[in-house]
């Protein structure tokens, strides 16, 4: 017999070969793939190019994925993963894989429930954005303006998710998109989202690394990260990377949570951020607005009361994730602050 596998190493070694897939029907091209999309002139190399066919309904949809295939980028919070019908909680030293997001934003797709709260609680939003973050409508609206977005800007969208707000801001300003996120799941429905919202010519995903996307220096207008600062381990990498991908005078939206001044540091790790200001101008970002939104976080609390209201044995599993995040956040949620932060380089 040989000797015992180290299971930490089995299991980063699990999820950096999840990088390298998108699905059983992607087809990889082990091949570097420029693509001149991003407005940089002269296109870039990213890695393998992946074809996604019609299994995820977007036809040859063009998908470019990181070759950073790396397990270093794992947001730690404390969710109660629901798998099969089974609660399986997840401890809070458990770092979120690639496909922890996968199976989630799978559920977050076919969760007509959720989604309608969603758009009853904190928005309306626009046909088809469903978002997942807890900005509500006119805060994301507000979003929208300070990122000043005019027609052919090219737009990043870091920790995108399934890509909903990206591809509405881009879709009513005219502007080119990059949608990044660590999940390929995210990305696969992102890309198979875009159709929905603008030419697929003018929008381009990526499976990478937040604080290492492998894109251009200085070929980004605007930068927006919604709701997913706070659970980067990299902060400052994130912020260092927007801060090289953007034009001069170019602008960067973040939305996210802070502690409260004095509340101590063992809170939630949604509420792990001190001062998001302060990582900003350590990543050689310039802060033009700082604002703290009370009614932004008013609207979260009834919209978590909803939710574990609404919860069930036979609730979808993203309604039920989210009533175990509102059960563990709202106890805490007077020691935190919600934020709008924007910066420039």
């Amino acid at each position: 017999m040989g000797p015992a596998e180290d299971p930490a190493q089995v299991q980063t070694s699990a999820i950096a070969g999840q990088f390298e897939r998108v699905s059983a029907r992607a087809a990889l091209a082990s091949t570097w793939a420029l693509d001149p999309r991003l407005g940089c002139g002269r296109g870039f190399a990213l890695g393998w190019l992946v074809t996604v066919d019609a299994a995820y309904g977007h036809g040859q949809a063009d998908v470019l994925v990181s070759r950073m295939g790396r397990a270093d980028y794992l947001p730690r919070i404390s969710w109660c993963a629901i798998a099969r019908g089974r609660r399986r909680t997840v401890p809070d030293d458990d770092a979120l894989s690639p496909d922890v997001f996968d199976e989630v934003f799978a559920w977050i797709s076919e969760a007509p429930q959720t989604n309608e709260l969603f758009d009853r609680m904190l928005g309306p939003f626009p046909p088809g954005v469903e978002p997942f973050s807890l900005v509500p409508r006119q805060g994301l609206d507000r979003v929208l303006t300070e990122l000043r977005l005019a027609p052919d800007d090219h737009l990043v969208d870091l920790c995108c998710g399934r890509g909903g707000i990206g591809l509405w801001f881009a879709s009513v300003s005219g502007a080119r998109l990059t949608g990044v996120d660590f999940s390929p799941g995210a990305i696969a429905q992102t890309s198979r989202r875009a159709d929905g919202f603008m030419p697929r010519s003018r929008a381009s995903f990526v499976v990478a690394d937040a604080a290492d996307t492998s894109l251009p220096a200085k070929t980004a207008d605007a930068v927006v990260c919604i709701d997913a600062l706070q659970l980067v381990p990299d902060k400052n990498g994130l912020l260092r990377e927007a801060a090289r991908i953007l034009w001069p005078d170019g602008r960067i939206a973040i939305t996210t949570w802070e502690r409260c001044r004095g509340e101590p540091a063992d809170l939630p790790p949604s509420y792990s951020i001190a001062d998001t200001a302060a990582l900003a101008e350590a990543a050689g970002l310039r802060v033009l607005v700082r604002e703290e939104c009370d009614d932004w976080l008013e609207q979260e609390r009834t919209f978590y009361q909803h939710v574990i209201a609404e919860d069930g044995d036979e609730a979808e599993p993203a309604l039920r994730l989210l009533a175990e995040e509102g059960r563990s956040l709202l106890p805490h949620s007077a020691s935190a602050r919600r934020l709008l932060l924007v910066a420039s380089v």
